[in-house]
């Protein structure tokens, strides 16, 4: 029981995700201005009797309120206006495209409440100068009321959705822009190396001095500045051991240590000091900072071998997508280059990468399917076997439906692993 409650949980995730990057891909492919399509609303002569129309003649998606399982091109309510100003349902329908053609549609329709809504046949609607009216074609049961009246868009409707779409396309853009900002960050830290590019010389130091018309040689006021400076950056880092000695050994474990410390040594290094023993605690200050910023692949490998091959298939079926997938995935590897403090503060706390268990665990389910066989004995003694394979289809399926969503949402893992690794640094 427990087993079964717990696939049904994980499934509903499934489907979950499955609808979100179903909607998504919806809403970037396959938006539609067609002119059918929206809300609309009419009104009798008498202006008692008010009809409300939800239609898409593009995607069967307009939900019967009355049954949600039923899913239709459209839907129509049919209300009486009370003297009060309150709607009372009279009559629903569910619109079935049957064909359209220029400012012609043909509509097949039933009822919308079962049992209460006794009507169906087939209308013609024509729509000419932004409204249209239902011509009934045939019909049996009780009579439509809809035939005939004049149904306009609901501006109100078209006015929400006006705005709903801007906001959209802001949000999208804000999303867009963000998520360029961010890759070309991650590609500045990889392309900009490391922090300090080569260790400093008394030579190196004497000559800037002399270029700068100051003495070739530290004064002892810049001797102790320096000295004080250089003190700060070891009293930045965190403990982590003692040598031989008895000494405490220090190194940055967080990014703030890491920029704090090399603020101090900047300032000790702008000081340009001329002692032989200064400059080697300085570069090896420098090279403590280097080894701990500098940045490796600590993400998932299965996971980006599954956005390359899942983008590189997505790009013969839906280009556009597969192209996004692999820009994705390109990004996820950047995002997952994380500084040296920071993975092995990660190893202290232990735990894996939650991408290699799902992979791993799929991979795992399928190859854990099983054949049952069946044997049938005969009377004369021969036997005749049958194997179901059932078990091997749907672990195939399943593993390769969460594969594909996970492969699919690269561009948040990049982004999950952008905030970790080069923002919050956890």
């Amino acid at each position: 029981m427990a087993t079964i409650k717990l696939i049904k949980k994980y499934l509903n995730r499934l489907y979950t995700v499955i609808a979100f990057i179903s909607l998504s891909i919806y809403n970037v492919f396959a938006q539609t201005d067609d002119v059918w399509n929206g809300e609309w609303v009419g009104k009798n002569q008498q202006g008692d009797m008010i009809i409300d129309l939800k239609l898409n003649t593009e995607k069967s998606n307009i939900v019967n309120p009355y049954d949600y399982h039923r899913v239709n091109t459209g839907f129509m309510t049919i209300s009486a206006i009370e003297p009060s100003g309150n709607k009372t349902v009279l009559q629903t329908y569910e619109l079935i495209l049957e064909s359209k053609e220029g400012n012609t549609a043909v509509f097949k329709y039933q009822g919308g409440r079962e049992n209460v809504d006794n009507s169906t046949g087939r209308c013609k609607a024509v729509l000419n100068n932004g409204q249209f009216s239902f011509s009934v074609i045939n019909n049996e049961g009780d009579e439509p009321l809809f035939a005939s009246i004049n149904i306009i868009k609901d501006n109100t409707a078209v006015t929400k959705q006006k705005t709903k779409n801007i906001i959209n396309d802001i949000l999208s853009g804000l999303v867009l822009v963000a998520y360029i900002a961010m890759i070309i960050h991650m590609l500045y830290i990889k392309f900009k190396g490391i922090r300090y590019k080569k260790p400093l010389t008394v030579e190196d130091m004497k000559a800037e001095r002399i270029a700068q018309n100051k003495p070739e040689d530290m004064s002892p006021e810049e001797f102790n500045q320096a000295l004080t400076l250089l003190a700060g950056v070891f009293d930045t880092w965190t403990v982590v051991g003692q040598n031989d000695e008895g000494e405490e050994l220090r190194k940055p474990t967080k990014m703030k240590q890491v920029k704090a410390s090399s603020m101090l040594l900047d300032q000790a290094i702008a000081l340009q000091p001329t002692d032989a023993d200064m400059i080697e605690n300085i570069n090896e200050f420098a090279d403590v900072i280097n080894s701990n910023e500098e940045r490796f692949f600590d993400g998932s490998k299965p996971l980006a071998w599954l956005g390359g091959i899942v983008g590189a298939i997505f790009c013969f079926i839906v280009p556009q997508l597969g192209i996004i997938t692999l820009i994705s995935t390109g990004a996820y590897i950047l995002s997952s280059l994380t500084p040296v403090f920071l993975i092995e503060k990660r190893e202290k706390r232990g735990g894996g990468n939650i991408h290699n268990g799902i992979i791993a665990g799929v991979f795992g389910m399928i190859a854990g399917a099983q054949t049952v066989r069946t044997v049938y004995k005969y009377s004369d003694g021969h036997k005749e076997y049958e194997d179901d394979n059932s078990q091997h289809w749907f672990a195939w399926i399943f593993g390769i439906a969460i594969l594909v969503c996970i492969a699919a949402t690269m561009a948040l893992w990049a982004m999950l692993n952008y905030l970790r690794n080069y923002v919050l640094y956890f």
